[in-house]
């Protein structure tokens, strides 16, 4: 799920997760996985797996994908994997696709800042009163958006920061 409910966003992270299921009655040799998503930038057909699936059993493959400026361009990732083999008996090709995965991408002009503790306590357990906790802030560009003048207040220490831009 994306954390914001409007969809993803650039740079957050999607799980992709495949299941494949031989529902017959025979072994298949040479079944192979494709999703050109996972691929992308090495052929949108190339192969992710080839197996052998036995009656019954199946076979996990899971990767991620990061939004990137295409997809964030687009507006939503649409994604769908299959899976081809050869029918043992009659040796007629054979294809079973998955059902679409529609990833929805928020770009709203949005700044991701993060704040965190950088070392830690001279005892390596927790901090003594008069001991100095270090701090770093990070703020990134979470969108296409060219923002300018941003200011930066810790609350905590009453410190700011201005920002001229972030591309």
């Amino acid at each position: 799920e994306p954390a914001d409910p409007a969809g993803y966003q650039l740079g957050e992270v999607l799980y992709y997760h495949i299941y494949v299921q031989n529902t017959g009655e025979v072994p298949i040799p040479g079944l192979t996985l494709h999703d050109a998503l996972a691929t992308e930038g090495t052929g949108s057909d190339e192969v992710l797996k080839v197996t052998d699936l036995q009656p019954g059993e199946s076979y996990p493959y899971s990767y991620t994908h990061v939004v990137d400026e295409d997809d964030v361009n687009q507006g939503y990732i649409y994604n769908i994997a299959y899976a081809t083999w050869e029918d043992p008996a009659s040796k007629t090709a054979l294809k079973a696709e998955s059902n679409p995965v529609i990833a929805t991408i928020s770009n709203k002009a949005s700044l991701v800042l993060q704040k965190a503790v950088v070392g830690g306590p001279g005892n390596e357990q927790y901090y003594v009163p008069g001991e100095i906790i270090h701090f770093q802030v990070h703020v990134w560009n979470n969108s296409n958006v060219h923002h300018k003048s941003i200011v930066v207040v810790d609350p905590l220490t009453g410190e700011s920061r201005t920002i001229d831009e972030l591309l």
